[in-house]
């Protein structure tokens, strides 16, 4: 069954326009993904015990209302199916019991020692399978990066890593929408991560971008010069606030 939960957009939740930054929203997934786990045996603390985590490697969120600071929403989460190594998770957002929102999201089980990723057969306990309440959101294999041109370089503080002791995947949403400028009575309304290698503690980022101001999009390449490797590919996009807004 679905885990559902409520939560409420902070005032240190919202971007300069007064929306809230997806970052937020992820937050809140990741939370409520950590209880659903939990319900089935499968907390992160117990999972860490057995050696093993569940990290995220590729995110698409798609709202289509915005929401500001003091609003409340009802987020639910089901566990999809596996497909190989591949577990995919989906969320809804409710406002007032309207859909407002929907993420999927892909995981693997990775050895918190070696960094490796791991088969599911290695999970002490088994998750259920929803597969008929797939939202329809697809993410993508790849995107098309080709015409991202250098602008920035990013490092890893301390403050910035999770438990598992990388960069946590929320940070990665800041860093798409810093290169997507808030427009007034505009909001982020898709964000979509693909999270290629993780990157640890003073790990230098750089970043490259393609920002077309006419389509209100974004697209981010981030290549981690320390471990000379790729970092991540993501694209946001922002549009205007519908104007039935406070019919929701």
């Amino acid at each position: 069954m679905a885990l559902s939960r409520d939560f409420q957009v902070n005032s240190y939740d919202v971007d300069s326009a007064g929306f809230v930054r997806p970052c937020a929203l992820m937050r809140s997934m990741q939370q409520l993904a950590g209880d659903d786990s939990a319900q089935y045996g499968l907390s992160y603390r117990q999972m860490r015990e057995d050696g093993h985590v569940f990290v995220l490697y590729a995110m698409k969120l798609e709202m289509n209302h915005p929401l500001r600071a003091d609003d409340r929403y009802t987020l639910k989460t089901y566990s999809i199916d596996i497909h190989g190594v591949s577990f995919r998770r989906d969320f809804y957002f409710y406002k007032n019991d309207a859909l407002i929102g929907k993420a999927c999201t892909k995981w693997v089980l990775l050895d918190f020692i070696k960094r490796k990723i791991l088969p599911p057969a290695r999970l002490s306990k088994a998750l259920p399978k929803y597969k008929d309440m797939a939202n329809g959101v697809e993410v993508s294999k790849r995107l098309d990066v080709s015409d991202c041109t250098v602008c920035d370089k990013r490092r890893v503080y301390p403050s910035m890593l999770d438990e598992n002791d990388h960069l946590n995947n929320c940070i990665y949403a800041d860093i798409t929408t810093d290169y997507l400028p808030p427009k007034r009575d505009h909001y982020v309304d898709t964000v979509e991560i693909l999270f290629t290698h993780e990157s640890t503690v003073n790990d230098e980022l750089e970043i490259s971008s393609a920002l077309s101001e006419e389509s209100n999009k974004v697209k981010i390449f981030a290549y981690n010069l320390t471990k000379d490797r790729p970092c991540f590919s993501a694209w946001a996009t922002r549009r205007p606030v519908p104007t039935e807004e406070n019919n929701v």
